[in-house]
């Protein structure tokens, strides 16, 4: 997108910008709890309004939005100042949010919609959110976008807030210069020179790192020489003390085998006298403590049986004495047991006495009751005689009702019939008529429709055919217009192909004398550095003016040999004979100057008058052959090996084998004479392609403007052939639908003809038949009249009330029998219950009797159970003391028993303890063995991670050898190795290494001088880059002021540099002089002039680095009407301006101002105001205010104030 975007504005001249559609507020600022829209035009748009009302709200919005940080920037105090605070009642906001809606439509932002969303939202906590098209990006994100399209909301090129003009003049050289590099976009080669300036010091660095590493190496190959000598003497010592140690082992291993088996003799010694007195142990002392030890455990087996025995005594004699103190619990409890059983009796004897005396009562209410049970049974049956009686007549009565009233029931059900019907026939009589109105009504409505369908067919019919000649009249439009766009698009591709070639040849042509200007340079600095004279030159011209006989001078400066085969001996000294170059050496050797090339005369012939310069040229040759080019030469001396070869180029072959050739300064003055001839030519065919490109540009312009006029034709027309097929398919449409609705409407009418014929003939069948049940219905009504005198007759009702009256009588007695029985009934449970409560409380004092007789008996049975455990409790403890006498002598004895196996033990650790002696005497000849098998093991170990090996001793290198003689022997050179410690084991590999590491660091610090050379030779381009840019667009700068200043002041103004001599160094100064003025410098200038000249500078740059769209908030405060005239003129006509630099439209501009002659230019202007704290926007036409008003006593005041009661109203 971006590349689509700059290839258009650079390649192809076109201008793609974007610009304000509107910006919506939520909680910002003034604007309020609300959505407020503010809706924009690409052009001239003025904001009015009193002060404090909110316009340059809207200003500090814009900067919101487009990611000032700074809230001082948006004239707050703090971030959150930005949020709506709540007035009266409306409370603060928590969040605000700013929408700009940029017209993309031509992709000047990259992103693919024709309207591009940037919105910020701030929360109180400080936190914002970014959204392009309601998807939240980072601010660099959307910013960079932005910034592609023209839009910097950091650099303050957009917006020129309040104060800002002011500032400008106000500001020093230095800042001015800032803001003109900064749309210059110097800032690039700054950039370049600076990382071009950290490769430098990068290179430098790595220089000086590289000159310390080489002195750091070259210490380490000293130290490195020394530790390797050091290392030889090391290892041949350590050979001869490995050899030494070798010996001395094999010696002490020798010794230590001897000692091992002497060892061993005495241990297989030692072990016979144990087995000696083992054998001779006494025999008789360990038969008797074994029977001993048997009479012992019999003993104790005895004790633990009457300890056994005893203890089951005691838990006998235990469970006897419990037994017994249950049995005295138990007869204590029968005791109460009685007691209680006694006193139960006599409440139980008191109780039957009273149940008696209620049984009496009860049997006398019995005979009572039942006396008048029988009276009320007699009365009950005479009672239900008569009601019989009753009952049979009621029926017979009921039975004639019922037949009369069946035959009234049938009379009136079909008189309800009847009426049922002459009412349905009525309604469907009613019913017809209305159904036969509402098919009259339909056909005559149908026959209407059809007229007017037929009238509208005959209108689309004759709409179709007008719109169809127009339509044919646009087509031809149409065709016409594509033709010509398609000519006029031929002709730009064929302008764009031309161009490109142009911009192909151009690059061509820019390569190729960058070429040459590269290659000049280069043969210019080799023939500056040819040229100079040599240091061994300067000091033998001056032995020649110190009067030094027989030198004369260089060659080239005595003959012109530039033409000629020699030009390898321009710097050669001539001198008259070869003792004088001798002497002349011998003295550059003792200065140390250098060196020289001598030509004696005496060597080249034996005359030393030659006096022709071409004749001494001819000598020289003489003694050379010339072959042509170096290739030529070369094949040449190959043949004749003893003579010196020359090139054509000065190149030299001698017969020893060397080669001098290269490079001379005359070929390179002929070269630098051809490029500078060919890069004129190059230039002056720059100078025509460029001339070339700019016509085909102009034209392209043309051929643009002329192609949009055509597609805005194309489309105008398109559109109305759009609306054209639009009707006609509407027309069509309507015709075919009302066709098919006449069609329909003739095919209703025939069923509404036949329906209106089929209803009239039903009516008359409904209304004969009305006739006929009308007559039937008066012949019902006189039999029902008849069937209710017959009613009147029979005398049902007063039987059935004397029969009522009767059963209610009957009803009494059988309540009142009912309550006699309940009586009876009760009175006879009373008696039931009292007998049964009689009966069990006779067999309670049953039971308890016979309780207390079982109690007696088990009384007399525990009291002899007593005494029978007492007996057996005497019996008990004197068995106890049996068992305890008997215990006591089994112990006696056991005493005696032990004392003895004491004793006897005793004697048998005194041959034990003869044993252990013999014993640990083997024990300590086996730790002998071990250590001496552990220090064969040791030296063996130790011979192993020395590496040495340990041979066998002869006897003449035993006789030879002793342990002591060896061991000073290694103490001699083991104190010898010591003195050479510390050794470096890896000197020699090391030394290799730091050897070739050396070679490799001299040729990288050669590569980086040369590198540091050329990072030197880019710097210098750059500044020259940056200086020529720069003058460029202060070339641009200046031109413009001029212009603007003379269109705004009619005075004359210019911008100049503090330091011309070094375009890079120094401010900006602006000298301006206003009509009819003569000032010295701009604060001797009035307020008014000072913003002239500011508004001319800003303008002047936003001429250069065009943006989309400018805001300027009262930058017309400081100026007369006149000026104020002037200013909106200008910015009207920059806002109309097909181009500035690079073509496209013109530039939008949102203007904040108070002045009327501002307004008066602005295409659209927005009212602001404030109302009870809170901004509002309206729009505001300024032609009917000044109708409205007359424009009578026209002032800003007067609209601000009017504006305000404007808004108060709506």
């Amino acid at each position: 997108m971006c590349l689509y975007i700059i290839t258009r504005r650079f390649f192809f001249g076109e201008s793609t910008l974007a610009f304000v559609k509107e910006i919506r507020t939520f909680g910002f600022k003034s604007f309020g709890n609300k959505t407020v829209r503010i809706p924009f035009i690409n052009g001239f748009v003025c904001l009015i309004g009193p002060n404090g009302s909110g316009k340059s709200n809207i200003v500090d919005a814009i900067n919101f939005t487009l990611g000032i940080r700074s809230s001082k920037a948006m004239r707050a105090e703090k971030v959150s100042d930005l949020l709506y605070s709540g007035l009266r009642g409306d409370p603060p906001a928590e969040t605000c949010k700013v929408e700009m809606i940029f017209d993309n439509s031509d992709l000047a932002i990259p992103y693919p919609d024709k309207e591009v969303n940037v919105s910020r939202e701030l929360r109180r906590n400080g936190q914002s959110v970014y959204r392009l098209n309601n998807k939240r990006l980072s601010k660099t994100e959307i910013m960079e976008k932005l910034k592609i399209a023209g839009i910097d909301g950091i650099s303050s090129r957009n917006v020129i807030q309040q104060g800002r003009v002011a500032q400008i003049v106000s500001m020093s050289g230095e800042e001015r210069r800032k803001l003109i590099e900064d749309v210059a976009g110097t800032s690039q080669f700054d950039e370049k020179k600076i990382e071009a300036e950290k490769g430098l010091d990068e290179a430098l660095r790595r220089l000086e790192e590289l000159g310390l590493l080489v002195l750091e190496v070259e210490k380490q190959y000293r130290v490195l020489k020394k530790e390797s000598e050091r290392l030889k003497s090391y290892l041949e010592m350590s050979d001869q003390l490995k050899n030494l140690k070798g010996r001395l082992y094999s010696l002490k291993l020798q010794n230590h085998n001897q000692n091992l088996e002497s060892l061993k003799e005495k241990i297989l010694i030692d072990e016979d006298e144990l087995k000696q007195f083992e054998e001779s142990k006494d025999s008789q002392v360990s038969q008797k403590i074994d029977e001993l030890s048997k009479n012992i455990e019999k003993q104790e087996r005895e004790l633990e049986e009457h300890q056994l025995l005893l203890e089951t005594k005691n838990k006998e004699f235990h469970n006897q004495e419990i037994d017994f103190v249950k049995l005295k619990e138990e007869i204590k409890h029968i005791e109460n047991q009685k007691k209680n059983l006694i006193s139960e009796n006599s409440k139980f004897s008191n109780q039957i006495s009273e149940y008696q005396l209620k049984i009496d009562s009860s049997d006398s209410k019995i005979s009572n009751l039942t006396d008048e049970l029988e009276n009320y049974y007699t009365l009950k049956s005479e009672i239900t005689e008569t009601i019989d009686k009753l009952k049979e007549e009621v029926i017979n009565l009921a039975e004639l009702f019922d037949q009369k009233e069946n035959e009234l029931q049938n009379f009136k059900k079909e008189l309800r019939i009847a009426d049922d019907r002459i009412t349905r026939i009525e309604y469907q009589l009613n019913m017809s008529e209305s159904i036969r109105e509402n098919i009259e009504k339909s056909l005559n409505q149908k026959e209407e429709n059809i007229k007017n369908i037929t009238d509208q067919i005959d209108e689309h019919s004759k709409t179709l055919a007008e719109v169809a000649e127009k339509s044919k009249e646009l087509e031809e439009k149409i065709l016409y217009n594509t033709n010509l766009r398609n000519t006029v698009i031929n002709e730009l591709e064929i302008q764009e192909a031309t161009v490109n070639e142009l911009d192909t040849n151009l690059r061509f042509v820019d390569d190729e004398l960058l070429s040459i200007s590269v290659k000049s340079k280069t043969l210019t600095n080799f023939l500056k550095s040819s040229s100079g004279e040599t240091p061994s030159y300067k000091y033998i011209m001056k032995l020649k003016q110190e009067g030094f006989k027989g030198i004369e001078d260089k060659i080239q400066n005595i003959y012109p040999v530039s033409k000629n085969n020699i030009t390898h001996l321009t710097d050669a000294i001539v001198v008259n004979k070869v003792e004088t170059a001798v002497e002349i050496i011998k003295k550059l050797k003792k200065e140390a100057i250098g060196i020289a090339t001598f030509i004696p005369r005496d060597a080249l012939t034996d005359d030393s008058e030659i006096n022709g310069s071409w004749e001494f040229v001819d000598l020289i040759l003489k003694k050379s052959s010339v072959a042509g080019n170096v290739d030529k030469s070369l094949s040449s001396w190959k043949k004749q090996r003893d003579s010196i070869i020359l090139s054509d180029e000065g190149d030299i072959f001698q017969p020893n084998g060397v080669i001098i050739g290269g490079y001379h300064s005359e070929t390179a003055k002929a070269e630098l004479e051809e490029l500078e001839i060919l890069e004129k030519q190059k230039k002056e065919e720059k100078i025509n392609i460029e001339n070339e490109k700019v016509n085909l540009q102009s034209n392209k312009k043309e051929l643009i403007t002329k192609k949009s006029e055509v597609e805005n034709n194309i489309g105008q027309l398109e559109k109305l052939k759009l609306t054209i097929n639009n009707q006609v398919s509407r027309v069509e449409e309507a015709k075919k639908q009302n066709t098919e609705l006449l069609v329909q409407y003739e095919q209703e009418k025939l069923p509404l003809l036949l329906q209106i014929e089929d209803k009239n003939s039903h009516v008359e069948d409904q209304l004969k038949e009305k006739k006929l049940l009308s007559d039937e219905r008066i012949s019902l009504d006189i039999k029902i009249k008849e069937l209710s005198e017959e009613f009147e007759k029979i005398n049902l009702v007063e039987t059935k009330k004397e029969l009522s009256e009767r059963e209610r009588e009957l009803q009494g007695i059988e309540n009142q029998i009912f309550r006699v029985d309940s009586q009876l009934e009760s009175v006879n449970s009373i008696s039931e219950e009292s007998k049964r409560q009689e009966d069990l409380i006779k067999n309670r004092i049953l039971e308890n009797t016979n309780s207390i007789e079982g109690i007696d008996a088990k009384f007399e049975e525990s009291q002899k159970e007593t005494e029978r455990i007492k007996i057996i409790l005497d019996q008990a403890d004197d068995e106890t003391e049996i068992v305890k006498s008997e215990s006591s002598l089994i112990r006696k004895e056991l005493k005696e028993s032990k004392k003895e196996w004491d004793q006897l033990h005793q004697d048998l650790e005194e041959v034990q303890g003869s044993i252990l002696s013999v014993k640990e005497k083997i024990h300590k000849l086996n730790i002998d063995e071990e250590r001496i098998l552990g220090l064969i093991n040791a030296i063996e170990n130790e011979a192993k991670e020395l590496e040495i090996e340990i041979l066998p001793v002869s006897e003449e290198g035993n006789a030879k050898d002793s342990v002591s003689g060896l061991e000073k022997q290694i103490q001699r050179f083991e104190s010898q190795i010591k003195e050479l410690l510390p050794v470096n084991m890896k000197a020699s590999d090391e030394f290799e290494i730091i050897n070739k590491r050396y070679t490799e660091i001299k040729e990288q610090q050669e590569i980086l001088i040369d590198e540091r050379t050329a990072i030197t030779d880019f710097i210098a381009q750059i500044e020259i880059e940056k200086a020529a840019a720069f003058i460029k667009v202060f070339n641009t700068i200046n031109k413009n002021f001029k212009k603007f200043f003379a269109e705004l002041s009619e005075g004359k103004a210019e911008i100049l540099l503090e330091n011309p001599d070094n375009i890079l160094e120094g401010g900006v100064i602006i000298n301006a002089q206003p009509r009819g003025k003569k000032v010295k410098n701009l604060e001797s200038m009035s307020g008014g002039e000072k913003s002239l000249c500011a508004l001319s500078f800003i303008f002047s740059m936003q001429q250069v680095d065009y943006q989309p769209f400018y805001v300027l908030d009262e930058v017309d405060a400081a100026l007369d009407p006149g000026n104020v005239d002037k200013l909106g003129k200008l910015i009207f006509r920059l806002s109309q301006e097909a181009s500035y630099e690079k073509g496209g439209r013109g530039a939008q501009f949102i203007v904040i101002s108070h002045r009327e002659q501002l307004m008066a230019k602005a295409q659209l202007i927005w009212g602001v105001t404030s109302v009870q704290g809170v901004s509002s926007i309206f729009p505001f036409n300024l032609d009917e205010y000044r109708k409205k008003d007359a424009f009578n006593n026209f002032n800003s005041e007067k609209i601000e104030s009017d504006v305000t009661m404007e808004v108060k109203n709506q």
